[in-house]
């Protein structure tokens, strides 16, 4: 059993060893990824986009700023 375990750990070993390198290989998990990642970039830049242009607008604007609805409430 002893010379079985050497035998398989020395294959094992050799194949490692010998194994030429994989160059560029990108499977579909990892595309899935990188678009999921461009995609939630691109999301978080016009949500940005968004409240800072509201707030640029909201200092040209006549009257009063605009009030959440949390501060509106009476308790």
């Amino acid at each position: 059993m002893k010379r079985l375990s050497d035998l398989l750990f020395a294959l094992g070993m050799a194949s490692v060893l010998t194994a030429a390198p994989a160059y560029a290989y990108l499977d579909s998990g990892t595309i899935s990824l990188a678009l999921q990642m461009a995609t939630g970039v691109v999301a978080g830049v016009l949500l940005f986009g968004k409240v800072q242009l509201a707030r640029i607008v909201s200092l040209f604007r006549r009257g009063p700023p605009p009030t959440s609805a949390r501060d509106s409430h009476e308790d």
